[in-house]
């Protein structure tokens, strides 16, 4: 029997299904990775969490909207966050963070001040339709990051 073919059997905390989704990953268990990944995206909120597990489990879906969620919150990134995430991927998140809030003050300026910030994503929830204004600073910001981010996986893979 598959594990997908399971109905929850057992109910996991974050931390338990973190654990399995290492072993599953280095153990190339593809069904309980799968399932694993599946429960995470579900209950895992927290975007270096889910950064430090994409990078060292190969789940690069889940880069690009916990970077913008790193970028879009309202606190600095702490000395330690920074540490895990390096001081090369600081920078970057930094820059986008940047271009995130100039974008945002340059609309609430022209518009009198009705563009409100793009909120972190939930991860849970289907994208919802934000306002044009928002919408565009999240699309240059998913740019910015998705230049910067694939020249820094290139040269992590020394390709």
């Amino acid at each position: 029997m598959c594990i997908s073919q399971v109905d929850d059997p057992i109910q996991l905390e974050v931390p338990q299904l973190t654990c399995a989704l290492l072993l599953s990953t280095v153990w190339q268990f593809d069904a309980v990775r799968d399932w694993t990944i599946a429960k995470l995206d579900k209950v895992l909120q927290d975007p270096m969490v889910r950064i430090e597990l994409a990078l060292s489990c190969s789940i690069p879906k889940w880069l690009l909207p916990a970077y913008i969620g790193l970028c879009t919150q309202d606190e600095h990134l702490s000395w330690g966050e920074v540490e895990r995430i390096g001081f090369r991927t600081y920078h970057i998140v930094s820059r986008a963070r940047e271009h995130h809030r100039t974008r945002i003050a340059a609309l609430r300026s022209t518009s009198g001040g009705i563009a409100d910030p793009i909120p972190p994503p939930t991860f849970t929830d289907p994208p919802s339709s934000p306002e044009r204004s928002n919408a565009e600073v999240e699309s240059g910001l998913m740019n910015l990051l998705e230049k910067e981010l694939a020249e820094q996986l290139l040269d992590r893979d020394g390709t």
